[in-house]
């Protein structure tokens, strides 16, 4: 990774928090909450990164069709869920503080508060990473110390698993789990 500064990363996931509250103020379903979501999380997470981490070893046994389709359906299986999660998340009544970020040898660990509306706030640790084109990249967010992309690793593993390791197991459910929002 190359050197980056812990502020810089603190503040992009400051100014990520805010942009997010923004693009989807307003929005009136979870559809349109996850077309506003596309482009946003194309810009600020890194979404082939994950997928492959969540696949795991499965990703050296499927064929560059499968890679290709499971990275389409793991962006859009990603959009759903952050919309789900968001909830009544509004510009203006949500509120993200930093804490001091951690520099470790896979990235910056950037602990924050988030604080919506009335309800009670949560712990947040955002994995930042520097991308290809040198800025900055979300590669895991772990709440109250549960790290999503481990989660989502070890529940696609456990699917393949009990599947034989067959990927088009896997790419088939995706797609049927995309359907049906």
């Amino acid at each position: 990774m190359q050197a980056a500064s812990p502020q810089a990363a603190a503040a992009f996931i400051q100014n990520a928090g805010s942009e997010l509250a923004r693009v989807v103020s307003g929005a009136e379903s979870t559809t349109e909450k996850r077309q506003r979501l596309l482009p946003f999380l194309d810009r600020t997470v890194d979404v082939d990164g994950i997928a492959r981490f969540c696949l795991g070893r499965y990703w050296q046994a499927a064929t560059p069709e499968q890679r290709g389709e499971y990275l389409r359906l793991f962006r859009v299986v990603l959009a759903n869920g952050v919309a789900g999660r968001l909830g009544d998340y509004q510009e203006g009544t949500t509120s993200v503080t930093t804490g001091r970020p951690d520099v470790r040898e896979d990235g910056i660990y950037v602990p924050t508060t988030v604080k919506r509306g009335d309800n009670p706030p949560n712990k947040v640790t955002w994995l930042v990473i520097r991308g290809n084109d040198g800025g900055f990249r979300i590669a895991d967010v772990a709440a109250e110390g549960v790290s999503l992309r481990l989660t989502q690793r070890n529940d696609y593993a456990s699917f393949l698993s009990r599947h034989g390791g067959d990927v088009s197991a896997l790419i088939r459910a995706m797609a049927t789990q995309v359907a049906q929002r």
